[in-house]
């Protein structure tokens, strides 16, 4: 039935168009965090800066694996929680390299980069590896799922280091 091929049609075009707008708003949130989050590390040890930022990025991973399950994928919610993932975005893009240029000497850069570069790629190159898969078996609410309790791991070991650290 032709009508039934153009309602897919419409509706694939409203989630794409949807999904441009929640990954701009993204990025939007990702610059503002660029200008506060230096702010905010005057008062707050960088450190602590980062694990808040990897605790909202569980917290908001597992809200929108929530409401993908519970809420029929709710464009409005999933667009506000894509948007607030600028705050993960900025915390794993841009942070990191922040404070390396802050704590590295000029000499060393160029390699102390390169590393953490590969340490922010590698990681993302064995995800690619099953998430496909993970997604065409149990959906792709729970690939969101795992990258929920990934990043919730990393937060507690964040916290752990830190402890272990101020021992």
């Amino acid at each position: 039935d032709g009508s039934v091929g153009c309602a897919k049609a419409c509706s694939y075009g409203k989630g794409v168009s949807a999904g441009a707008l929640a990954l701009m708003l993204q990025n939007i949130f990702t610059v503002c965090c660029s200008f506060a989050v230096p702010l905010l590390q005057r008062r707050v040890p960088a450190l602590t800066v980062q694990r808040v930022y990897t605790l909202a990025l569980a917290c908001m991973s597992l809200l929108m694996f929530c409401v993908s399950m519970f809420n029929g994928g709710s464009v409005g919610a999933t667009s506000v929680f894509v948007c607030l993932m600028g705050l993960a975005q900025y915390g794993s893009q841009t942070f990191p390299y922040a404070l390396m240029g802050m704590a590295v000497p000029d000499s060393e850069k160029g390699l102390f980069m390169g590393v953490l570069t590969l340490a922010i790629v590698v990681p993302q190159l064995l995800d690619v590896t099953y998430t496909g898969s993970l997604a065409d078996g149990a959906g792709v609410e729970w690939v969101v799922f795992v990258g929920a309790v990934w990043a919730a791991l990393a937060a507690g070991g964040q916290t752990a280091a830190g402890r272990l650290q101020q021992r």
